[in-house]
């Protein structure tokens, strides 16, 4: 594509393995044709190529295919086929799909290359015990995936908290979780709908709510 702007996306999943992260990140880049996404994940399963196109994203899978070793090894081996893909046809943005071995990854990649601006996007839900118990042996490195940021997106007050408390001072902003609004407009028989009812053990006349989230501020 000329003159498209190149978007560098690291990411230690992707289509088939698919997550909350990795629907955003299909449906963010689905609705922009214009730009180019390169998107560096783990291969974790050898029957999968080593890249192939998957909507409007170049996938690139680094690794042996052994789960394990592939997200220990993945930072490594993700930011240097990035850098390689950088000096041939370079990026315009490098995006790190949370503060994991993404956002390592991408710290890697801005080290080498730090004029080119690099977005972190948090959207874990794990608690700040978890991450602890999970960092405190690189944690000078981990705090750098968020001070190291030009801009950090959040899905929550939570996480945007989160990363002032490991030191990043630019700007953040809030983007919640987007719904498919027509998944809640499918029209149904009355049959089918007394059917559903019927198996929630609900009464005719009862009032049903139903939801599936999670608590966020």
């Amino acid at each position: 594509m000329p003159n498209a702007k190149r978007i560098a996306i690291f990411s230690i999943t992707y289509d088939p393995f698919i997550g909350g992260a990795e629907v955003a990140i299909k449906e963010v880049t689905n609705r922009l044709p214009d730009f180019e996404f390169d998107l560096f994940t783990t291969r974790m399963d050898l029957s999968l190529p080593d890249s192939e196109r998957i909507g409007n994203v170049n996938v690139f899978r680094v690794g042996t295919g052994r789960l394990f070793l592939d997200k220990i090894c993945y930072p490594w081996r993700a930011s240097r086929l990035a850098m390689k893909m950088h000096a041939q046809n370079p990026y315009s943005v490098i995006h790190a799909i949370m503060a994991n071995y993404a956002g390592l990854s991408a710290l890697l990649f801005k080290k080498r290359a730090p004029s080119v601006p690099y977005i972190l996007t948090l959207q874990s839900g794990d608690s700040d015990w978890f991450i602890r118990m999970r960092t405190w042996f690189w944690h000078p490195w981990y705090c750098q995936i968020y001070t190291k940021a030009d801009i950090i997106t959040a899905i929550s007050n939570w996480l945007k908290d989160r990363s002032v408390r490991y030191g990043y001072k630019g700007d953040i902003e809030i983007i919640p979780n987007g719904v498919d609004i027509e998944k809640f407009d499918i029209q149904i028989s009355d049959e089918e709908r007394a059917s559903i009812r019927k198996s929630w053990g609900a009464c005719e006349n009862d009032f049903v709510v139903i939801t599936t989230s999670r608590l966020v501020y």
